[in-house]
């Protein structure tokens, strides 16, 4: 999976501190490992404890 542009890294939430919380956020899968890539939408949430 490929992060899109304006989604945190995970280095940014960390040196932040701020969560990040994606809701419907697209990204493209290879659901069967044979290259060919599938538009999907994720739920995300990245956070340090």
């Amino acid at each position: 999976m490929q992060q899109k542009s304006g989604e945190p890294s995970l280095d940014q939430v960390n040196a932040t501190g701020a969560p990040f919380v994606g809701t419907e956020v697209p990204a493209q899968l290879d659901r069967n490992g044979d290259g060919a890539l599938e538009a999907v939408s994720r739920e995300s949430v990245m956070a340090i404890d």
